[in-house]
């Protein structure tokens, strides 16, 4: 039972969410949060939330054409650390885990997403008309910063990804660069592409 200024915990569920936001139909069969905190460690002023944790949970998921078994998630704030652990996303058995670390007081973070086994995806981004995106992605990506607003927001990085086309399904693509960003400019170096014996680099900004 909840107390004032003590430990309160609340959890939610629904069955069977579908939205339509523009052109793209969001849907899941069920989504349920766990939360909890400990009112007695909120801060006096704006925006007062402190000591707080949750679980969320996702299944059979996804929008349009791409659907996921479940996506879970933990997170959490306290004192000004914002963190978002054991984020997993599972396709046809195959996962993409995550992580974000930030400091609301200092602006910084650091993220990080792995697919160490290709997911398969039905398009990348948007479907066209024009040319199938489709096929089997994995990837790691490592970003870290400074800074929360897209124009004053600073950082480095790298960016590994591999995709096979579902029209070249032998030929993965494997692309990887640093990359740097400085108040809405973005830089890639030192980057490569590779597709079987062939490779080219690049660097851009």
């Amino acid at each position: 039972m909840p107390h004032i200024f003590g430990k309160t915990e609340l959890s939610v569920a629904a069955n069977n969410i579908s939205q339509i936001v523009g052109e793209e139909k969001i849907f899941a069969k069920t989504i349920s949060v766990g939360s909890k905190t400990n009112l007695s460690r909120w801060h006096g002023n704006f925006p007062y939330i402190n000591s707080i944790s949750g679980d969320l949970r996702l299944s059979d998921f996804g929008m349009n054409d791409l659907v996921s078994e479940s996506m879970d998630a933990h997170i959490s704030l306290s004192d000004s650390e914002l963190e978002l652990k054991d984020f997993v996303i599972s396709i046809k058995g195959h996962t993409l885990n995550g992580h974000l670390n930030a400091n609301t007081a200092k602006e910084s973070f650091d993220l990080g997403i792995d697919i160490a086994k290709p997911i398969e995806l039905p398009y990348i981004g948007r479907q066209l008309e024009t040319f199938d995106t489709g096929g089997n992605l994995s990837a790691e990506i490592i970003l870290e910063g400074h800074g929360f607003i897209p124009k004053e927001t600073s950082g480095v990085g790298h960016i590994k990804i591999t995709h096979q086309f579902n029209a070249s399904p032998y030929i993965p693509i494997e692309t990887a660069t640093d990359v740097t960003w400085t108040k809405g400019v973005v830089s890639f170096n030192n980057g490569t592409v590779k597709a079987q014996a062939n490779s080219a680099r690049f660097s851009s900004t």
